[in-house]
């Protein structure tokens, strides 16, 4: 519950930052489940389609953490001052 407060009090700045991050994660989510389901089943030679849907759900994950990062160090900042 503490959690869900923090957000409705976050700065313009932070809350455009942990957004923007969480449509981007999702936008990355939903191109590796479109590769997914180009490449079908395992093969030799959608191999390489795995890999790369392996990566950008990775990828993704990566860009969401940074920006939850961002965004409260960003809320850091600005109440700082």
């Amino acid at each position: 519950m503490i959690f869900l407060t923090w957000f409705s009090r976050m700065r313009e700045p932070s809350w455009y930052i942990f957004t923007r991050c969480t449509l981007i994660a999702c936008a990355m989510l939903c191109s590796a489940l479109v590769v997914l389901v180009w490449a079908g089943n395992y093969s030799v030679s959608s191999s390489l389609l795995h890999s790369y849907a392996g990566h950008t759900a990775a990828m993704a994950l990566a860009v969401f953490s940074a920006g939850g990062i961002g965004s409260a160090l960003m809320e850091d900042i600005l109440a700082k001052r």
